[in-house]
């Protein structure tokens, strides 16, 4: 969620509110939410659901997730029947906690992969860590459009025609603690359309 999708929301709020200091941590989905439910954050943004009776979660924006590999990958041309193609492949992963994880692993079960059968190779902190780790060759992985759209736009990596479901980007507060006002016209402010990738 935080490249590159809300730098833009955050430069808008502080050319309305010049005065006002904001700070941009990014963690995973898990650590997102300890951070507002504990205070340490007023808003949170996350990939998937939390299931939480202390948060408010609000979708903000959709977003398509795609599965991604170096040229020539047999992953490319696994339209039909993919599921033993994806068991055949090796993987590049988010870490355990993470939201982009969690959608992968349910939208594998949707098409009857075990996400458990899947041969791992990495399992690494950000999505910037897995794209620089596909580039090498040999692996695939499964991330947002928003983060591969400048390395596929530019030939360097390519989308493999498995279709994923989208998702949603939300908005995480605290039920029982009053947003700033800075905070509410952030929030918003805070909705854009899904990013569109040619593969």
């Amino acid at each position: 969620v935080a490249r590159p999708w809300l730098p833009q929301h955050l430069r808008r709020v502080q050319a309305r509110y010049p005065e006002i200091e904001q700070a941009l941590a990014i963690g995973n989905t898990t650590s997102v939410a300890d951070a507002v439910l504990h205070g340490m954050a007023e808003i949170g943004f996350v990939e998937g659901d939390v299931i939480s009776d202390t948060l408010s979660q609000t979708v903000m924006a959709e977003d398509m997730m795609v599965i991604v590999t170096a040229s020539g990958h047999p992953l490319q041309s696994a339209s039909k029947e993919p599921q033993q193609a994806l068991r055949d492949t090796t993987w590049i992963m988010r870490e355990q906690g993470s939201g982009t994880r969690a959608f992968f692993e349910q939208a594998l079960r949707d098409l009857d992969v075990l996400p458990e059968t899947l041969k791992i190779a990495l399992s690494l902190p950000s999505n910037e860590a897995v794209l620089s780790a596909v580039l090498e060759g040999g692996c695939a992985a499964a991330l947002s459009t928003t983060a591969v759209a400048p390395l596929v736009e530019g030939g360097r990596l390519h989308i493999a025609p498995i279709r994923l479901p989208s998702r949603h980007f939300s908005a995480l507060r605290h039920r029982e603690r009053r947003l700033s006002e800075a905070a509410r016209q952030f929030l918003k402010g805070c909705t854009q359309p899904a990013v569109s990738v040619k593969n």
